[in-house]
């Protein structure tokens, strides 16, 4: 296919010599206003491994407040980001990605690292804004975790007391952050999200994260087992679609797409997560706008753990007609030189391999490169999926057994897939997991992780767990009401979970108007 950059043997390393040393002071000298503070040992620990620099000789100023570019430079020496993996046509620039950047300045390599790395920050980024403890925390866990941290692990309720000052958008960053300790709340229960984060709060967060993400020897990376569900697997998502076994093999098949993919015995246990990608515009004076958008489904190895994830395998859809757009050069998907790769396709959809999905080189990656090379994906006959009359789309799941009507508006809409967790009832060790399923949540085509939409939350129940619910033999969630029912089959009850719309986000009045219109029906 064409792409926007055509690749040279031109290696990033080269252009690039990945010296940031901060704001080209030396970072040896003993920073000599640390007496006072709290996290004075983290700040030492950070400045031996050379991952923190002073603002002048044995200064380090502690309680200045961190700029944008002070705090993606300290995202990106932490995680230990580069650009090895990727060549391009010319050197690049930081105003390449960021109109207000500096070429000559000290971040300017960060910068363009960082803008290759997934990081979503925006085009129009003040090097010198000051960030705030919400921003900081946001983007240092999409760093971490990519984009979907609340797909990734199951977090409990956490009290946040001025929970209402957290923008939607930053919500679910700053819950993860602080379920994995890298973040903390006062002693009144606040985070001050709207507060500017200081030089030494952001150090000590970032050595948190260096904490979390290489543990000491018997010391957990996460605070809670919660991670890991009763059955034994190793996180907290289910299969969709289903599976079928021959010896020494396992097959994942996806009957709403309609392909079919074998992989190693290994395997058996994998799991699909759910995700979405985007097109974005080429050209467009305001910056790059999503005007496509399919799923994203990722295979996933049943030894992942947020402590210790693996390779994925992740497979993009994409309709035949996106995928001629795509090759046309109509829109691009990411930062990478260059797009997906085709796998297969059917009469409906193109199946691809992201590029660079293996960049970081998790664990289990050359297993997954092992995998790709043996044409694992074989295309079927979609038959379930979405269905169309005028004015209206449905989208049948035949895994479960139900057809949801929803407004044409809706067409190309995604399904993001989660479970829902039973707890014990009067345990005296705590609320305990004894009961879960599947959550599958259908999400507007004009939901984006800026601008995020109501989802239509959708809990699927054995018939036997539903009864046992009734009675009060487990909970979901803190809610002091249960789910309601909307329908069942002979097998299963699916039911809207209690207050799934408390945060208001757009789309939750049209959410309500469709609910109201009995629009989800059983199959056999």
């Amino acid at each position: 296919m064409k792409s926007r950059k055509k690749l040279l043997s031109l290696s990033a390393a080269v252009v690039l010599s990945l010296t940031l040393a901060g704001q080209s002071l030396a970072a040896t000298a003993a920073f000599t206003d640390l007496d006072q503070v709290a996290a004075k040992d983290k700040i030492i620990s950070l400045q031996s491994q050379g991952l923190v620099s002073g603002v002048s000789n044995g200064l380090f100023q502690p309680n200045a407040t961190l700029s944008a570019a002070q705090g993606i430079q300290l995202i990106v020496k932490a995680l230990g980001m580069n650009l090895d993996a990727i060549r391009f046509v010319k050197a690049p620039q930081a105003t390449d990605y960021f109109a207000k950047a500096k070429n000559d300045a000290w971040y300017s390599q960060s910068f363009i690292i960082a803008a290759n790395n997934g990081l979503k920050l925006s085009a129009d980024l003040d090097p010198d804004q000051k960030w705030t403890k919400a921003t900081f925390t946001k983007e240092l866990l999409l760093a971490l975790d990519g984009h979907n941290i609340l797909h990734m692990i199951k977090i409990p309720v956490i009290e946040i007391k001025d929970k209402a000052e957290i923008a939607l958008d930053d919500l679910g960053s700053v819950q993860a952050a602080i379920y994995k300790e890298i973040a903390t709340l006062d002693a009144d229960g606040n985070f001050h999200p709207k507060a500017e984060i200081t030089r030494a709060e952001a150090a000590e967060m970032i050595f948190n994260t260096l904490k979390y993400v290489h543990p000491t020897p018997h010391q957990p990376s996460s605070p809670s087992s919660n991670d890991t569900p009763r059955d034994g697997s190793s996180q907290p998502m289910i299969p969709v679609g289903g599976q079928t076994d021959q010896v020494g093999q396992t097959v994942y098949e996806n009957t709403q797409y309609g392909f079919r993919f074998t992989l190693p015995d290994s395997w058996k246990r994998y799991t699909i997560v759910t995700d979405k990608w985007e097109g974005l515009s080429i050209g467009d004076a305001q910056g790059d706008k999503v005007i496509e958008s399919g799923a994203k489904l990722s295979i996933r190895h049943p030894e992942w753990t947020a402590e210790q994830p693996r390779q994925d395998i992740p497979i993009l859809v994409f309709t035949v007609d996106q995928w001629n757009e795509l090759q046309q050069d109509k829109f691009h998907i990411g930062a990478a030189p260059m797009g997906p790769s085709e796998l297969t396709r059917n009469g409906k959809y193109v199946f691809a391999l992201p590029a660079r999905y293996n960049f970081a080189y998790p664990d289990g990656y050359q297993e997954v490169e092992d995998i790709l090379k043996s044409n694992p994906i074989q295309p079927m006959i979609p038959v379930g999926g979405q269905t169309g009359q005028v004015g209206q789309t449905v989208y049948e799941n035949t895994q479960y057994g139900f057809r949801f009507t929803l407004p044409d508006s809706w067409k190309r809409y995604t399904i993001v897939t989660d479970k829902w967790e039973g707890l014990s009832i009067g345990d005296a060790q705590g609320d305990k997991v004894i009961e879960s399923g599947a959550k599958l949540s259908i999400r507007h085509p004009e939901w984006t992780a800026e601008q995020p939409r109501q989802d239509i939350p959708i809990l699927v129940f054995t018939v036997d767990q539903w009864n046992e619910l009734q009675q009060d033999k487990f909970h979901i969630g803190a809610a002091p009401i249960g789910p309601s029912e909307l329908t069942r089959n002979d097998k299963y009850v699916f039911a809207l979970p209690a207050r799934y719309n408390f945060a208001y986000p757009d789309g939750y009045q049209e959410v309500e108007d469709i609910l109201k219109s009995n629009p989800i029906q059983p199959m056999k």
